[in-house]
């Protein structure tokens, strides 16, 4: 009965009057109604996540667009580096040379984020060609060779 009630209200005037208790007509009986007995869900179109907090929605698109996968391969890229750094025992500030055998699609990627990985790998040095590894970069085999400066 409060389901087929709350589907004959306009939900956006119902919840604006939830916040002071908002009456509803639940067969044939005038109910207050707060917001602790409403659970607000919102789900967004094919595409979308929503989220809703403090009476706020925000919808964001999930599409991955090609500019979004390539830098999430710079991205994986850096962290991998950053992790052969560490498991080498470089000190924080060494400077690097990095040689990378990958498919075409991380060499596009890589190219087009360069500076970026280097900037953030101190890499002087990024050195890229076709080829497989053993190092997974979101899905990708790759090579990866760091070396100190």
């Amino acid at each position: 009965a409060f389901g087929a009630a709350l589907a004959n209200v306009d939900a956006k005037e119902f919840m604006a009057e939830v916040e002071d208790g908002a009456m509803l007509e639940i067969d044939g009986e005038m109910v207050k109604i707060t917001k602790d007995l409403v659970d607000l869900r919102i789900e967004g179109e094919e595409g979308y996540s929503v989220g809703v907090d403090g009476g706020v929605a925000v919808a964001v698109s999930t599409e991955l667009t090609q500019e979004l996968v390539d830098e999430g391969l710079a991205r994986e890229i850096i962290s991998k580096v950053q992790q052969m750094r560490k498991q080498q025992d470089f000190e924080m500030m060494d400077n690097v040379t990095i040689a990378l055998e990958c498919d075409d699609e991380v060499a596009a990627a890589v190219a087009k984020h360069e500076d970026y990985i280097k900037t953030e790998t101190l890499a002087t040095e990024l050195n890229v060609k076709a080829g497989e590894g053993n190092v997974k970069v979101n899905g990708h085999k790759c090579g990866i060779v760091v070396e100190r400066v």
